[in-house]
């Protein structure tokens, strides 16, 4: 017979329980280790795919079109209202500049001192920086107004193309049509838009170069007085 360990059986029995629990959380352990490690340290899961759009239908394909005239249509007044803006400043400082260059040479004339004329010689080379501003604006109009007539081309070649279309049914093909003939008439309008800009931009940048010179002819003058 056997010598009792001392140990009461209920003693054993709740040994053995948690001996048994401890077995079976290890056990949990190294499953969740096992689980969880190829996420926390192998490759990321991958991602899914993209869901490609559905085209659009014909009626959304004609709204998209209609919407992109009327973008175009703001874009092209939006220019010429900035053209209308920067010629007149541009006007506006000439008439300035060509003043203070008369006031000076009428001084010069006059045997005014140089404390007198330096201050307008200032003003009118400022005049005349300002139309430099203005000259670089007026490139950078001419850049958005070139991209406008080229998407405002596009979009008519778009809308005849869509006219060939049997998908395109009767109640769509007026408004195909529409926008045909407005697409063309904005590319248009920016067309007679850049030719008057480009105009522009080099009668004011020649006007600029022969007026710095003669500022700085200006400038000695006044320094001799």
């Amino acid at each position: 017979m056997p010598q009792s360990t001392g140990m009461p059986l209920n003693r054993l029995a709740g040994l053995a329980a948690l001996l048994f629990g401890l077995s079976v959380g290890l056990g949990a352990c190294g499953f969740a280790d096992q689980a969880l490690v190829p996420t926390l340290t192998g490759e990321p899961p991958a991602k899914p795919a993209p869901v490609a759009p559905a085209p659009l239908t014909p009626a959304q394909q004609a709204e998209d079109m209609i919407a992109r005239l009327g973008g175009l249509q703001t874009d092209t007044k939006a220019h010429y209202d900035g053209y209308d803006a920067r010629r007149a400043a541009i006007e506006s400082d000439a008439g300035a500049y060509d003043s203070l260059v008369g006031e000076i040479m009428g001084g010069l004339d006059g045997g005014a001192q140089a404390s007198t004329l330096d201050p307008k010689w200032a003003s009118a080379r400022g005049k005349l920086q300002d139309m430099s501003v203005s000259v670089a604006v007026l490139n950078s109009l001419l850049d958005k107004v070139s991209t406008t007539s080229t998407k405002a081309a596009a979009l008519a070649i778009r809308a005849q193309q869509a006219q060939a279309d049997p998908a395109f049914g009767p109640d769509i093909q007026g408004q195909l049509l529409f926008v045909q003939d407005e697409a063309e008439r904005v590319a248009a309008s920016n067309s007679q838009l850049l030719e008057a800009l480009r105009g522009d931009i080099e009668q004011t940048q020649g006007y600029y170069s022969r007026e710095r010179l003669n500022l700085a002819d200006l400038k000695l003058a006044i320094q001799k007085s």
